[in-house]
C-alpha cells in the first residue's frame, strides 16, 4: 500500500495568530508478504503526533511490539487515527479567528455619528484581506478533508478486496475495517465542521462588505445633508446683502439730493460770494474765495492721487496673486 495523508500542523516559535498553522502530506509506503508476515516501511514526513505515537508503539514491551510488527494494519490505524485532531484544532483556531472579526463588526457603526476604532477605513481593509485569508484557508481544509475521504475510501475498498480473496487471516481484517470506518465518520463530521466555519466566514465577508456600503451612503447623505446647509445659509446671506444693497443704493440716491444742496448753503454762508443789494442776481466774488480756491483744490487733488494710488497697488496685488496661482 502506498498513499498520501493530509494534516494540519502547528507552526512553531512564532507569537502571531496569522498563518499559525500549515497543511503539509505524509507518505505511508508499506509492502508486506501475507505469507511470512514480513513488512517494510517508508514513512515521509509524518506528523508530530504520528511520530510520537509511533515511539510508544515501539517502545512498548517486546511481546506488544511483535505483535505490531506482525499485524500490518496496525500502522494504518495509528496514522490515520492521528490525522483527525490536527484539522479540528486548526478549524477552531480560524473559527475563533473568525470570532474575532464578527465582535469588531458587531460593535462598528453605521451612522457617522456613531463611528468608533473599528470603522477607520485601514481597519475595515484589514478586516477584508483576514476573512479572505481565512476563507482560503477553510476552502484548502475543507479540501484536504474531502481527499483523505477519499484516500480513506480506497482503502476500505483495498481490505474489502483482500478480505474476499484468499487472505490467510481474514479475522484480522474486520477490526481494521471498522476503524476505518470510524475514522471515515470522525472525518465526515471534521468536514462538516470546516464547511460550517466556511459558511461563517463568507456570510461575514458579504455582511461586512454589505456595512461597508451602508455606511458610505450613511457618510454621503451626511456630506449632502451639511451640502444642502450650506447651500441655504449662502442663499440667506445672498438674500442679506441684497436688502444691504438696497439700502445702500437708497442711501445713495438721498446723497446725491442732499449733499448738493448742503454744499451749495454751506458755500453761501462762507461769504465767498455775496449778491447786489440793488439786484439779486448779480454775484460779487469776495478776496477770500481766492484764497479757498488755493487750499481746497490742491487738498482735493492730494486726496484724489492717495485714493488712485492705493487702487493701483490693490489691482497690482491682485494681479500677483493670479499669476501665482495659475498652472
Amino acid at each position: 500500500m502506498c498513499y498520501l495523508l493530509k494534516y494540519a500542523a502547528s507552526k512553531r516559535n512564532e507569537d502571531t495568530k496569522v498563518d499559525a498553522w500549515t497543511i503539509r502530506h505524509a507518505l505511508i509506503y508499506q509492502q508486506t508478504c501475507l505469507n511470512t508476515r514480513e513488512s517494510s516501511h517508508i514513512l515521509v514526513r509524518l506528523s508530530d503526533n504520528m511520530k510520537l505515537a509511533l515511539k510508544e508503539a515501539l517502545s512498548a514491551p517486546s511481546e506488544e511490539v511483535q505483535n505490531f510488527s506482525r499485524d500490518w494494519t496496525r500502522l494504518h490505524s495509528l496514522v490515520l487515527g492521528e490525522v483527525d485532531d490536527g484539522w479540528r484544532q486548526m478549524t477552531n483556531s480560524l473559527d475563533s479567528e473568525v470570532s474575532e472579526i464578527f465582535h469588531r463588526l458587531i460593535a462598528s457603526g453605521v451612522i457617522p455619528q456613531d463611528f468608533n476604532m473599528f470603522d477607520s477605513p485601514a481597519t475595515v481593509a484589514q478586516d477584508m484581506k483576514h476573512l479572505q485569508r481565512l476563507t482560503d484557508s477553510l476552502r484548502r481544509v475543507s479540501t484536504m478533508i474531502s481527499l483523505n475521504i477519499d484516500t480513506i475510501d480506497c482503502l476500505i475498498n483495498r481490505v474489502e478486496m483482500l478480505n474476499k480473496g484468499s487472505y490467510i487471516y481474514p479475522e484480522d481484517l474486520l477490526p481494521f475495517l471498522r476503524t476505518l470506518h470510524q475514522l471515515k465518520q470522525e472525518h465526515k463530521f471534521a468536514l462538516r465542521n470546516s464547511s460550517a466555519v466556511l459558511e461563517r466566514a463568507t456570510s461575514l465577508a458579504n455582511q461586512l462588505r454589505d456595512t461597508v456600503a451602508l455606511r458610505n451612503s450613511e457618510i454621503n447623505k451626511h456630506h449632502t445633508e451639511q451640502l444642502g446647509g450650506n447651500t441655504a445659509a449662502l442663499a440667506n446671506l445672498s438674500e442679506q446683502a441684497g436688502r444691504e444693497t438696497s439700502v445702500v443704493k437708497t442711501l445713495t440716491v438721498l446723497a446725491l439730493v442732499f449733499v448738493p444742496a448742503s454744499f451749495v448753503a454751506d458755500f453761501l454762508q462762507m461769504g465767498y460770494v455775496t449778491t447786489d443789494p440793488d439786484n439779486a442776481r448779480i454775484w460779487r466774488a469776495a478776496q477770500d474765495l481766492q484764497l479757498y480756491a488755493a487750499l481746497a483744490i490742491p487738498l482735493v487733488a492730494l486726496t484724489m492721487g492717495f485714493y488712485i494710488v492705493i487702487e493701483l497697488r490693490k489691482a497690482s496685488h491682485h494681479g500677483q496673486k493670479g499669476t501665482a496661482g495659475a498652472p
